[in-house]
């Protein structure tokens, strides 16, 4: 997914102003063309502020998905895993499988 680069979003935004403000210095307001420019203009704004919105919610749910990721890491699994580990025996081929998950989850 690609961003939505606010510098183009602005300059789109003020180049249809100025062409606004120029329909209307030469008179040719309420013609389709300056409607059609006004009605842009309030679609990209409307588009750009929905997607700035969604964009502070998303961080907001990554920074709580990075919290408890963490928690159930540290708190939940490691702890069940070297439990684990401490009761089977070596030779078991669980015990190399718990030994590897705890390998894997000590770098997550």
């Amino acid at each position: 997914m690609r961003s939505i680069s606010e510098k183009q979003h602005r300059t789109l935004v003020d180049g249809l102003q100025n062409l606004q403000e120029m329909l209307l210095q030469e008179k040719l307001e309420g013609t389709d063309s300056t409607q059609e420019i006004e009605e842009s203009i309030s679609m990209l704004l409307s588009t750009y502020q929905k997607y700035e919105h969604l964009l502070a919610q998303m961080t907001v749910m990554t920074e709580q998905y990075k919290k408890i990721h963490r928690h159930v890491r540290a708190k939940t699994l490691a702890p069940v895993l070297r439990a684990l580990k401490k009761k089977l025996e070596t030779e078991s081929p669980c015990y190399f499988l718990v030994r590897e998950i705890l390998y894997k989850t000590k770098n997550l």
